[in-house]
């Protein structure tokens, strides 16, 4: 198995239309543009996500986000969100917020690495109505029982423009599982015009009290011990929610 270690992050910019100068006799592209490779250290660098956004001039911009995992000089892990910000020539925009990682400092977020863009239509499709939603795992004691109840909920961060200036908003849960309810898989939109109301359908399951005896294993000694394992159920949900007007300069 590839080490995450070994990934690098690198983008291509391809132009598919007709080259006009091309000697073939069928349809020729006109081919890549630029290939820049974003990334080359010794870290750990996955899952790339890619969306494309409208920008205030109305050209369009291809948005690249990715989980980097590093270390301090302590050895301390430091996981990070970097994005870059892509024009048609696969220039970089140096004015795009180059990474999340002022939640991490501001607000102690940790993202999960599976993070995704939520999706918008073409009547939204604005940089400043960008979001990216992620899962956050809750654990809770109860005060009665003493019993540690764990969930899924999940978390977001919208995408902020003033002129040539890009902000944050502050974290936001827009929606909670139920309880000892894993969420497996994220599709996320984007449902209001103005980008504050954001839309989910989850896939989660869910871990029951309730328990089978899958087998057993056997001590040295000869003692057969069973293995029990936890019944789950798997839903899908819908998750609605809200930005409030909060936003980390």
């Amino acid at each position: 198995q590839q080490d995450a270690k070994d990934n690098e992050i690198a983008y291509i910019v391809v132009d598919t239309n007709k080259d006009s100068a091309a000697t073939a006799a069928t349809w020729k592209a006109k081919g890549i543009v630029k290939q820049v490779q974003l990334t080359s250290d010794q870290w750990a660098d996955e899952n790339p996500q890619l969306t494309s956004v409208r920008w205030s001039d109305n050209s369009e911009r291809f948005i690249l986000a990715w989980y980097k995992t590093s270390e301090t000089a302590f050895g301390s892990q430091v996981n990070d969100i970097p994005l870059a910000a892509i024009d048609k020539d696969g220039e970089l925009d140096p004015t795009f917020v180059d990474s999340l990682s002022d939640l991490k400092v501001s607000m102690n977020e940790e993202i999960d690495p599976r993070f995704v863009f939520a999706k918008m239509s073409d009547a939204v499709n604005e940089v400043d109505n960008l979001s990216m939603v992620w899962k956050n795992s809750e654990v809770e004691t109860d005060e009665t029982t003493g019993e540690s109840i764990q969930r899924d909920s999940l978390r977001a961060v919208k995408f902020g423009a003033t002129g040539s200036q890009f902000y944050l908003s502050s974290v936001q849960d827009i929606g909670t599982a139920e309880d000892f309810t894993q969420l497996d898989s994220l599709s996320v939109y984007v449902s209001a015009a103005d980008g504050r109301q954001v839309k989910g359908i989850l896939l989660g399951t869910t871990y029951t009290t309730d328990a089978f005896e899958a087998g057993s294993i056997s001590t040295e000694d000869g003692e057969d011990i069973p293995v029990y394992v936890s019944q789950t159920i798997s839903n899908l949900y819908t998750s609605t929610g809200y930005y409030k007007n909060a936003f980390n300069g």
